[in-house]
């Protein structure tokens, strides 16, 4: 009697084995030495001070700082801002709270107009925040198409709010006020991704006020608009098109900080010019010229703040150098503007320190595509990581240490 094979376990067995082969010993694995990233060791360098006030113990004091400076005279006025702008440096440091305790210094200094910014001071203490609605470029995949339009809405309608409020500061403004008023509104701008609008409120304040306080951060403030829209013209479709404005874009807002630096060579936002120098040649693609301006920013103020923020942005231009692809990189010489000058890493510890935590680990890396989204590729998004990182020779790196061992 002949045997029937049933068709449903002919097609079982052309599916191939039922199991998955065993993944190979981990000592057929390359071997991995953890090494620490750069929020390591900026904690191991420059560790928090417990004796200094905590984020929102400091962020209360800066709310109640103008009723504390009103009986006080000029000279105590300008100690008390002093104190809390150490601790805002020393401590937990935020970016909005030294703009705030910078700009209430300049008011303080002058006791007439300390007085006359008291309902603009009271503004900012209270009111001057983002905007609570943030506009996201596109909807998110599990945003419903009405609920992500209604949020568009209220942005807009938030964002008209607050256009009309500083609209109306403006024109009842004295005239000792106004540059103030136009440089918050500038910020707003910025900060709400309206820098066209932004540079223009910038330029007025630097046009009509060259002498004033307000136009050293207009100055910085205009050639960060420039940045922004170079990078907006970047990331737009199609982008070719526009390298010449983005070139641009670039070469401006390089010339507007170098004359900001050289017009306010110990001014107190000279530091963070320096370091947009770098961001300017790092979009450039210029390494090493990025990697030199941060760590003169670094030479110019050796605070706790600068050095993480040099360390963070090292951090990424040590990254984008050992993953490159370029065959330049294969070869013994550094170009100091396209790579990096070794000798000058050598000459800063920390950010040697650094360097060679990426060169030991460089499979330490935020960007490792994720499962969700290498699995429409088979998995070659990480194999082309492995590669660029571990597997492709980097005869510069072997260079590099060897100058910062000499």
């Amino acid at each position: 009697m002949p045997r029937a094979c049933p068709v449903c376990l002919l097609l079982l067995l052309a599916c191939g084995p039922f199991f998955y082969q065993a993944p190979p010993s981990l000592g057929t694995y390359p071997e991995r030495i953890a090494a620490k990233r750069w929020s390591h060791l900026f904690a191991e360098a420059a560790p928090l001070d417990p004796a200094l006030p905590a984020a929102a113990a400091l962020d209360e004091v800066c709310r109640n700082l103008p009723e504390t400076l009103a009986p006080l005279d000029t000279p105590k006025r300008l100690a008390e801002i002093d104190r809390r702008l150490a601790e805002n440096r020393n401590g937990p440091y935020s970016a909005r709270r030294a703009n705030f305790l910078h700009e209430l210094r300049e008011l303080a200094a002058d006791p007439a107009l300390f007085d006359a910014a008291k309902s603009y001071v009271e503004w900012r203490v209270a009111h001057d925040t983002l905007l609570t609605t943030a506009l996201a470029e596109e909807r998110p995949w599990e945003m419903a198409e009405k609920e992500f339009k209604n949020l568009q809405q209220l942005h807009q309608f938030q964002l008209q709010q607050r256009r009309t409020f500083f609209k109306e500061q403006i024109a009842k403004a004295a005239p000792s006020m106004l540059p103030y008023w136009k440089v918050r509104r500038g910020a707003f701008l910025f900060a709400s991704a309206r820098h066209d609008e932004a540079a223009v409120d910038f330029s007025a304040v630097i046009a009509d006020f060259a002498e004033h306080p307000r136009a050293e951060v207009a100055s910085l403030m205009l050639a960060r608009c420039m940045i922004e829209q170079s990078r907006e013209l970047r990331g737009a479709e199609p982008a070719a098109d526009k390298q010449d404005k983005i070139l641009t874009l670039l070469t401006d807002a390089e010339t507007t900080i170098t004359e900001f630096i050289a017009s306010h060579p110990k001014g107190r936002f000279t530091p963070d010019a320096e370091g947009w120098l770098g961001a300017i040649a790092c979009d450039r693609g210029l390494l090493g010229a990025a990697l030199k301006h941060q760590l003169a920013r670094l030479d110019r103020q050796p605070t706790r703040e600068i050095t993480a923020s040099v360390l963070r942005e090292c951090d990424n231009i040590f990254e984008k150098l050992i993953e490159s692809r370029d065959p330049d990189h294969h070869h013994g010489w550094l170009d100091p503007e396209a790579d990096f000058d070794a000798a000058a890493i050598a000459r800063h510890p920390l950010v040697a320190r650094l360097f060679v935590q990426h060169c030991i680990d460089p499979a330490a890396h935020i960007s490792l595509p994720l499962w969700w989204d290498d699995s429409e590729s088979g998995g070659r998004g990480t194999i082309d990581f492995l590669k660029r990182r571990i597997l492709l020779p980097k005869q510069f790196v072997r260079t590099a240490l060897v100058v910062c061992k000499s």
